[in-house]
């Protein structure tokens, strides 16, 4: 099922200038990166449900674990433990990305999580290089021109 170009293009949009304008630019870190991570979980579900995706209930465990380490990055402010804190989170948040539909997670063993990491960041180069030649396509063969609002996405 092909994700909608305005929705994903409106929610990264907004993302992005929150990120930017509000949380990062010119503050100390600290509650910032869990607002982040909060917002992002929050754009991911309503971008998927738009589309009728819906999420494993055991994919939805992780739920926890991830806002605990994201938590956990302005509560405890020695560096080991943001370190780790920022690792779990984006590895966490890695491993519900790979299991939001199936929820296998806990099955996994350790060369799984090996090549499904290695997959994931394979997808995350080449399936936006795919979306926005599918999205070029398309207004090509529609006769529509569409050139600020791609540009507004490819930003």
């Amino acid at each position: 099922m092909p994700i909608s170009y305005s929705i994903f293009c409106h929610s990264r949009l907004v993302l992005q200038i929150i990120r930017y304008y509000f949380l990062f630019w010119k503050h100390a870190p600290g509650i910032s990166f869990a607002i982040y991570v909060l917002l992002c979980l929050v754009g991911g579900f309503v971008v998927l449900g738009a589309q009728g995706i819906k999420p494993a209930w055991q994919a939805l465990l992780l739920l926890l674990p991830i806002v605990f380490c994201a938590a956990m990055t302005f509560v405890r402010q020695e560096p080991l433990s943001l370190l780790l804190s920022h690792a779990f989170t984006l590895f966490l948040l890695g491993m519900l990305a790979l299991t939001f539909i199936r929820g296998r997670w806990f099955s996994y063993s350790l060369a799984d999580y090996l090549v499904n990491f290695l997959r994931l960041a394979g997808s995350m180069i080449a399936r936006p290089l795919t979306f926005a030649s599918q999205n070029r396509r398309q207004p090509e063969e529609s006769g529509a021109k569409g050139g600020a609002r791609r540009m507004l996405c490819i930003s």
